[in-house]
Formats: C-alpha cells, structure tokens, sequence
C-alpha cells in the first residue's frame, strides 16, 4: 500500500516537474525568438517605440508596420534572440529620391526632401531601450533640433549614426559616456540625389550649423574605432589633436570640412600610429602638410584634399608602404610635376591604387614614372597645367580603370598604347589641345564606359574601331576638328547613353544604324557638315531625352516618326535645311520641353497639335516660310511656355480681344508678323515678361500710357519699324529694370522725355528715324552704363549737351542727319574715350574740329560730313590707334541684362550707304566730306595702315598728296574730289593693292595718270575729269613723248633733268668695269681651279650630248613617219679629259 502510493506520488511529482519544464521552456522560446513567436516584444519597450513613434512625422509611411503586438517585427526594429530586448533600431533614410519632374528650385527640392525623410522629436521614452547596441537615425529631417544629452545614457550603446539628419547646435558632451562605443558618426554635410525619370542630380542641403566646442570628452570612448566628424564645425575647439590623440583604438577618422584650427607642422608628440584611413580635407590647414601625418606605415588611405598646401610635398611620403588611396587636390602645389619625384619614390609605389592630384598648379611634361605604379586603378590630374605630350609608358599601368588628365594644356597624339589599358572604364582627356586622329586601337578597351575627348584639335576621321566598345555608356568627341563620316559601327554601341559629336566638320549622311541605339539619353551632333534626310529610324530611341542636330545641311522633311519619343525634351533642328511642314505628330511629345526648329526653310502651317505640349517652355519657330493664321487654339494646353519666338513675314496672329492665354510669357519675339494694327490686348496678362520684340509688327498705334504697369518687368523693348504715332509716354520712364529702348522707323513727334536718361540701367537707346524735336535733354544723372545711343534720322536741334560727358562708356553715337548746331565739343575726345563710332553727320555743326577727337584710340568709323567745318584737318588724326591696326573682331555684340544686342550703324562706302552690322568691328572710315576745310591734307594720315575709306571730298584742301599715301595698306576706297589739290599724281597709287574706289576728279592734278595692275580695274575717266593738267589713259589727252614725268613733287624741272643726266652717265660709266670685274672673276677661277675647270667643261658636253641625242630622235621619228631610210645607231660622246 504504501509502495503504491509512494509510486502515485512520484509519478505525479514527475508529471507536473515535466509540466512546469515544459511551459518554461515554451514562454523562453517565445521571449527570445524574435521571429517565430506571437508576443515576442516586450511590452514596455513596445510602448517605448509608440511614444517615439508619436513624435515623428513620417510622410512617406516608412513606420507603417508599427502595429501589433511583436515590435520585432517592425521595420527597423531588432531584437535578441534570446532575451527579446531590443537591441538594434534602424531608421536610416535614403540619399536617393523619386521625383515626377526634375528639381529646378529650391523649393522644390526642399518639398521633395520632405516627402522623403523623417522628422519631428526624439522622444526620451528610448531610454526604456536599455540593451540598445546599435542606434542609426542617418539621412532624416531634424530641422535643427540639439542632439539629445539622454543619448549618452544607453550604456550598451556600441555602434551611433546620427549623421546627414538636420541635427543643429553643440553636440552634448554627454556623449563621452558610450564607453563601450565602437562607431560614431555626426558628419553633417547633407545632399540628396533626386531622380527624375531616370535623370539624376545632386543637390546639398542646408546644415544647422552642429559644432563642439571643444573634445576632451572624447577621452571617454576608450573603445571607439571609427570616427567621422566630418562637416561638423571644430572652429574653436583649439584642443581637437590632443583629444584624438588619446584614442589607443581609433582606426578610421574622417574631419573633412571642419574648419579645423590651424595647428604646428611638426609636433612631436602625436601618436597616431593605429590608424588606417586619415581624412583632414576641406580644412585650411596650409601651407605645409603636417610631419605626423607620415609617422604612420599603417595608413591605407590618407586624404588631404583642398587645404591650402603649398609646400613641397615631403619625402616621407614615399615611406607608406602600406598606402593604396592618396587624395592631394584642390591645394596650391605648383611647379614641374618632375620635382616631385622623390616624394613617389620607395615601397608606396608597391600597393598605391588610387592617386588624385587634381586641381593644383603642376606644370611641365607628365612624367615616364608614372608607369612604374603598377596596381594603380585612379589616376588624376585634371585642372593643372600639364604640357607636352601624353607618355606612352602610361599604357603599362594594366589594372587602371579611370584616368582624368582633362583641363590640361597636354598636346600631341594621343598614344596608342592607352588601347592595351584592358580594365580602363573612364579616360578623359578633354579640354587640352591633343591633336592628330583618335587611335583606333582604342577600341580594344573592352570595359570603357566614358571616353571624353570634347575640346581639343583632334583631326581625321572616327575610328570604326569605337563601335566594339560594347560597355560604353558615353562618347565625347565634340568640340575637335573631326572629319569624314560618322561610322555606322557606332550604332552596335547598345549600352551607350550620350553620343555627343557636335562642333566637328563631319560630313555626309546620319548613320540610320543610330536607330538601334535602345539605351540612347542625348544625341548631339550639331554644328557639323552633315547632309541628307534625318534618318526616321530615330524615332525609334524610346529612351532619348535631348536630339539636338542644329546647325548642319540636313534637308527634306522632318520624320513623323520623331512624334514616337515618348520620353523627348529638348528638340533642336534649327540652322538646316528642313523643308515642309511640321508633322502634326510632334504635338505627341508629351515630356518636349524645348523645340528650336527655327532657320530652316520649313513652309505651310503651324499645327494646332503644338498647342498640346503641356510641358513646352521654349518654342523658336523663326526664319522659316510659313503661311498660316495664328489662333488660340496653337496655345491652349502651353501652360508652361516662357520663351516663344515665331517671327516670320507670313503669319497673322488671330485671337479674341478678350483671350487670357495658359501662359506666362518671360520672352516674347514675334517681329515680321501681322500682330496689329493695335497693341495686342492679352500683353496686359503677361505679368514676368522681361524681353518684348514685335519690329515690324503691322502696329499703327499710339504707346500706351500705361505701359509701364503692363510690362513692370521689362529689360529689352523693341518696338521698331511699325508705325507708331504720337509721343513717347512717361511712362516709359518707370520702367526701372529697362536696359535697351529701339523705337526706331516709326512715326513718333515731340521731345524726347528727360526722364529717360533717369534709368539707371539703360545701355542702349535706338530712337532713330521718327519726327523727333527739340534737343537733347540734359541730365544730372550718371550715365555711365550707356553704350549705344542712335538719334540719327530726326528733327533734333540746339548743342550738344554737357551732361553727355557722363556717358563714358558709350562705343556708339549716332547724331547723324538732324538739326544740332554749334562746336564739336571737346569733351567728345576727353570723356568718350570708349567710342568706336562717331557719327554726326548732316549736322549744322560749325567751327574747327576739335584736335581732341584724336584721344579716341577706340575709334573706328568717324563721319563729320555734311556739316559746316572749317579750318585744318589736325595732323594729330594720324593718332587713330584703332585705324591703325584694324580690328579682328567678327561681331560687335553688347551684352545686356538677360540678352546680346548685335550693334548696326549706317556707313557711307564707296559712294553709296550701307549697313553693317555683323561685319561691323571690322569697318574702319574716316568721312570729312561736305565741309568748308582748307589747308593740306595730313601726313598723320598716311600712318593710319589699317583704314580702309577715306572721304575728304568737297572741301578746299589745297597742296599736293601726302607722299607716303602708300602706307595705307588697307585703302579700299579713297575721295579727294572737289577739292584745289595739285601736283602729280603720285606712282605710289600703284601700291595700294586693297584700292577698288577712287574719286579725284575737279582738282588741280597734273602731269601722267600712273599706270598699274590694280588702277587699270578701276580705268574709269570720271575719276580724273576735271583736272585739265592730266593726261594719259584712261583719258584722251595725250601725254608729249619727249616729257618725262618722273616721281618725285619735291624737284623743279631742272633739278630733275639735271639729276635724269647724272643717272643716265654713272649707269655707262659703271658698264665698263663691272664688264672687267665679272669676266675676271670667272675666267680667274676657271683658269687657277682645276676641279671647278673640269666641272664647268664637262657641263657643257652633257648640255650638247643632250642637245644632241634629242635632235637625234625627233629626226629618227621624222624620217620613220615619212618612210625615209634611218641612219645606222651610235653612241657619241664628246667627253674628253681636260689638263
């Protein structure tokens, strides 16, 4: 009885024991697995991350899987297997973000970032995280907020990233805590990359100025290895070597961009030596690198980018053995790059693989020794002053896989031993002046991704060889002098992305086989010589975003096919050949931002489906032949438009007087359209307009007054060649922003308003050619901005204002062919001195012309003509530097506010008027004609070699042609006529071979009319009628034979017979020994040189056995071809052997 219950006992014991083991066993399991368990999570550490979740603000739901029971399973959230704690809590954003548009201001950025990223509060309720080993809140929104003191407290805490997330003000010392701290990281610089529709830009964001005061407390992180303060401001903490210097494990240490204080060179007690990867860039820590930096063989990686260093870099260098990473750019190291030498010789030659010497001053050759880094994988130096040619030796280093020598002065080929780089993935060598043609061996670099030679002088054609670069995603020749075809092997390249060939002087027809080009983003191939129809396969790149084919001899229509690029932004065709209309189906290209279709010679009508591009900001349909009606419904979707430009001589713009349109126009150029006869409404809508062009815009209207409230914005108004009426508007004169007024070729009376000279920023002024009256008004303000004022073709009347002496920076005045009166004023010569064109001609101006018009060293094109002038022309004209040299400038272009102004004047030439204007730099002239001068005409003028008119006609000069006249190198046209000059005409006339226009006639010349090459095409008897003393061709007097008319004006004309008897006996008397002297010399020598003897006599038996033999055939020849006997062959020589 008792043995069974003891039995029952016992079992029971053991079945409730294995009970309790049982459900023991079961709760641990559920506590420790994280992720097997239902109620893993403990509770008060769950309600810890609901009270931290409750004061953020998470706009892109990243925390939405913050319910239920088991934290653990939430995003971010880790925790121990075996105690459940949690122990990892990881909201790390992304440097990454998704955007529908591409980011163009700020805040849009700004709105895109918060989209993205977290915010708000930390909340202290972490601290309930006791076991917490790893916190990282990197890459989030804190706008500011202080890093909080309670984050020292987690005692467990090994691994801390709170950097890039907005935090501001001084990081807490508290932080010396985290003893058994491994990782921290505040770096504080902030950038985020935006992706576009697979477009990527990197944007910096604002920082909240974190800083430390000082850094004793990092003595606490006994543990701590890596460390990056980088972008964190260290200004003022003084003590910040000392401090890392205490860290026994630190392996990693990253302070870029500090403002770390300058401290000694050469301390002698810092002891560094653990570390592997040092990073002091962006710091002011010049000029020479500090000695401790080379105490440590362990370093693997060591950058001192952009920190002033100017010091030779040291020797020691050349003692890290262990050194694969070495970041030098951005400092002042200058020089031969050879000096530099001993600083890369040693052991870091060995394992070096990264070396960026970038944007320094190293000059000369770059040196043979550079192919002795053998594992080196990053070669820079881009942004020196690198000359000479690029070292073959290079092609030794086998595992390069990036070299950047652009922006360089580097010349000569490029050598072809760069095609044996097998790993090379990005060579640029843009921005230098290399010449010869691309190697073709180049296309041996199977794993090229970037090849950019833009902007040198390579010649020749491209290699088809580049169509095997199979991984290549960029290709920039642009820029070069690149000839021949653009090889169709190009279209294989399936990974390329940018084919960019512009500014070459390719030819023929565009390779259809660039269709294939799948992965396509940008095709350039403007301004170049390219010819043929634009290829329809290319509506089949569904990738392009940006074709641009500008500027070359493209002809036929344009594909409809383009309609298809779906993912199309910029479309640029303009400066061709294009002919038809434009295919309705470019109004599919949803994502088209600009279109430039201008200069072609497109015709028929603009389509209406043009109007559905809802993204268009800029559209240049000008210089084309179309013929259509402009209505509301070509614009009703262009709700983005800002630039429109659709001047042409057949188009009527048609719309509702009461028509708002969808846009806000910034410019506005619809000049030689048929806009008016009224100023069109709807302008009064366009609120940011800051350029308005409608010349020869069929506008008969009055300016209205209240223009400057329409267009509160404007910089550049050009209303010309219409026909408007009545006065200029006061308006006007509130119109603060404007930089250049034409009003020109219109009907407009009154005075110019005084007001206008008020505006400050005015530079060009065009009012030329309207019924203007009165004077110019005076001003007490500073014009010293203005460059350019026409009031030439008016009814302007009274003197010169003084006030005008401000305008020192004038290149242009016109005052031509209106009522002005009084003296040239001095001041023209003593304030203008910028002035390149004077013109006052058609004047009342009266008086002498003013010597200090000769100050003008600018000057180019001076017309005084017409006016009432007297006395001499001032001999002091010959000091005209600018004439005197000429100017080599294509175009004569001001550079407004927002805007170009291609400068035009009218020039008397060769007898008529003539505007120039892109030609204009090059126009020298000189026009005093129609005065009263008197007096002879300068010889100061003869030194002006580069001018090329010269109108003095209808004057009283007197006296005889300045003697030297052939020093007017450059003459193209010369007047004299209705003048009292006499004298010869000089012979050297015959040396100005420029001359094409001359006018002597009604003077007092006598004598021959000299004969040459370059007066005999312009053999015209008007240009000597009048002058009875001349004779000789082209006219019919006859010249006496016995007359000599000899050069010289200076003799009488017994001086010159005498000195004709002089000349005429020394040439005989000199005959007779010269005839001695030249016999004996040769006859001396053939006679006393034995070996020049023989060579002379043997001269002649050659010269006669050649005679001979060539007598010999043809008389052969004659004999055969009549059929007479021939005489029997032999060789004779007449060589005999001279004593």
């Amino acid at each position: 009885m008792f043995l069974s219950k003891s039995i029952s006992f016992f079992l029971h014991f053991w079945v409730g024991f294995l009970i309790l083991c049982i459900g023991t066993l079961k709760f641990n399991s559920c506590v420790g697995d994280t992720t097997t368990g239902t109620s893993g999570c403990l509770e008060r550490e769950r309600q810890a991350l609901i009270h931290f979740k409750q004061g953020l603000k998470d706009p892109s739901n990243r925390l939405s899987s913050w319910v239920g029971d088991d934290c653990c399973r939430w995003t971010g959230i880790h925790c121990s297997k075996k105690t459940g704690h949690v122990v990892k809590l990881v909201l790390r954003g992304s440097y990454e973000i998704q955007s529908s548009s591409p980011v163009a201001t700020f805040s849009d950025l700004e709105a895109a970032v918060n989209r993205s990223c977290i915010s708000g509060e930390i909340n202290p309720s972490l601290l309930e995280l006791k076991y917490l080993k790893h916190l990282d809140l990197s890459i989030n929104c804190f706008g500011g907020r202080v890093i909080p003191k309670f984050v020292g407290s987690f005692k467990n805490l090994s691994y801390l990233n709170l950097s890039a997330s907005g935090f501001g003000g001084r990081v807490p010392h508290e932080l010396g805590n985290l003893s058994t701290l491994g990782y921290l990281d505040l770096n504080d610089y902030r950038y985020i990359m935006v992706n576009a529709s697979g477009d990527t830009s990197y944007n910096s964001l604002p920082t909240y100025d974190l800083h430390v005061n000082r850094l004793d407390w990092l003595f606490g992180l006994s543990s701590l290895q890596y460390l990056d303060m980088g972008s964190v401001n260290l200004s003022t903490a003084t003590d910040w070597l000392l401090s890392i210097n205490m860290l026994p494990s630190v392996l990693n240490l990253h302070l870029s961009s500090c403002q770390l204080p300058n401290i000694s060179a050469s301390l002698p007690h810092v002891n560094l030596t653990s570390l592997s990867t040092l990073d002091l860039s962006l710091n002011i820590l010049g000029p020479q690198i500090p000695t401790w930096v080379f105490n440590n063989s362990r370093l693997v990686s060591l950058d001192l980018g952009f920190n002033d260093f100017s010091y030779p870099i040291p020797t020691a260098l050349g003692n890290l053995c262990n050194l694969q990473t070495l970041n030098l750019d951005g400092n002042n190291f200058n020089g031969e790059i050879n000096r530099f030498k001993k600083s890369f010789k040693g052991c870091i030659k060995g394992n070096l693989e990264d070396l960026y010497l970038e944007h320094n001053g190293f000059s000369g050759h770059l040196p043979d020794w550079l192919g002795q880094f053998i594992n080196l994988k990053y070669l820079s130096l881009f942004r020196n002053s690198l000359s000479g040619p690029i070292p073959p030796s290079l092609g030794r280093l086998s595992s390069l896989r990036g070299l950047y020598l652009f922006e360089n002065s580097l010349s000569g080929p490029i050598p072809p031993p760069l095609g044996r780089l097998s790993s090379l993935r990005e060579l640029s060598l843009s921005y230098n002046s290399l010449s010869g043609p691309i190697p073709p061996s180049l296309g041996r670099l199977s794993s090229l991704r970037e090849l950019s030679l833009y902007s040198n002088s390579l010649s020749g054609p491209i290699p088809p060889s580049l169509g095997r670069l199979s991984s290549l995603r960029e290709l920039s020749l642009s820029g070069n002098s690149l000839s021949g075809p653009i090889p169709p092997s190009l279209g294989r390249l399936s990974s390329l992305r940018e084919l960019s060939l512009s500014y070459n002087s390719l030819s023929g027809p565009i390779p259809p086989s660039l269709g294939r080009l799948s992965s396509l983003r940008e095709l350039s191939l403007s301004y170049n010589s390219l010819s043929g129809p634009i290829p329809p396969s290319l509506g089949r790149l569904s990738s392009l975003k940006e074709l641009f084919l500008s500027v070359n001899s493209l002809f036929g229509p344009i594909p409809p096919s383009l309609g298809r690029l779906s993912s199309l932004r910029k479309l640029s065709l303009d400066g061709n050949c294009l002919s038809g209309s434009i295919p309705p189906s470019l109004g599919n290209l949803s994502s088209l931002n600009t279109l430039y279709l201008d200069s072609n010679k497109l015709n028929g009508s603009i389509p209406e489906s043009l109007g559905q591009l809802s993204n268009l900001e800029y559209l240049v349909l000008t210089n084309n032949s179309f013929e259509c009606v402009l209505t509301e419904a070509h614009f009703s979707h262009l709700t983005k438009l800002k630039y429109l430009d659709i001047s042409s001589t057949s188009l009527v713009f048609n719309v509702r007087s009461n028509w708002t349109p969808p846009f806000q126009l910034t410019y506005f150029i619809m000049n030689d359209c048929k806009l008016g006869p009224q100023f069109p409404p709807w302008l009064q809508t366009q609120k940011q307009l800051s350029y308005l062009s409608l010349s020869n815009a069929s506008i008969s209207d009055v300016i209205p007054s209240n223009f400057h409230i329409l267009l509160s914005n404007i910089t550049y108004l050009d209303l010309s060649s219409n026909r408007l009426k009545g006065s200029i508007p006061l308006s006007i004169c509130q119109m603060k922003d404007l930089v250049y007024i034409s009003l020109s070729n219109n009907q407009l009376t009154h005075e110019i308003p005084q007001c206008l000279w008020d505006l400050q920023n005015l530079e060009m002024v065009d009012l030329e050619n309207n019924f203007l009256s009165g004077g110019i008004p005076s001003s007490k303000s500073n014009l010293s901005q203005l460059t350019s004022l026409h009031l030439s073709k008016n009814k302007l009347s009274g003197e010169l204002p003084p006030s005008m002496k401000s305008c020192i920076g004038l290149i242009t005045l016109d005052l031509g062919e209106n009522k002005f009166s009084g003296r040239i004023p001095k001041w023209i010569g003593e304030n203008l001195t910028s002035l390149m064109f004077l013109i006052l001609r058609s004047n009342m101006f009266k008086g002498n012309i003013p010597p200090q018009l000769s100050l003008l060293s600018e000057l180019q094109v001076l017309d005084l003509s017409q006016n009432h002038l007297s006395g001499k022309i001032p001999e002091s004209f010959g000091n005209f530097s600018a004439m005197a040299i000429g100017n080599k400038t294509k175009e004569l272009i001001y550079s407004g506010a927002r805007f170009g102004h291609l400068e035009s004047i009218w020039v008397l030439w060769k007898g008529a008027q003539y505007e120039y204007s892109r030609t204009l730099s090059l126009v020298t002239n000189i026009n005093l004609s129609n005065n009263d001068l008197d007096g002879e005409i300068p010889e100061g003028i003869t030194r002006l070699f580069g001018l090329q008119s010269l109108n003095l006609s209808r004057n009283r000069l007197t006296g005889t042609i300045p003697e030297y006249i052939n020093d007017l190198q450059r003459i193209e046209s010369l007047d004299l006529s209705w003048n009292q000059l006499s004298g010869a005409i000089p012979h050297s006339f015959s040396y100005l071979t420029f001359l094409s226009h001359l006018n002597l006639s009604h003077n007092n010349f006598s004598g021959r009319i000299p004969s040459s090459n370059q007066l005999d095409t312009i053999n015209d008897s008007s240009i000597y009628m009048g002058n009875p003393l001349l004779c000789g061709p082209p006219l019919l007097n006859q010249c006496p034979r016995d007359e000599i008319f000899p050069d010289s004006q200076t003799l009488s004309d017994g001086d010159k017979e005498a000195k004709d008897e002089l000349e005429i006996q020394l040439f005989y008397v000199s005959m007779g020994p010269g005839f001695a002297v030249g016999f004996w010399v040769v006859c001396g020598i053939l006679l006393f040189n034995r070996s020049w003897r023989v060579a002379y006599y043997n001269f002649f038996d050659d010269m006669g056995d050649r005679l001979y033999v060539a007598v010999a055939r043809k008389l052969a020849k004659f004999k055969k071809n009549k059929g007479l006997p021939s005489t029997p062959k032999c060789v004779v020589s007449s060589r005999i052997a001279w004593p």
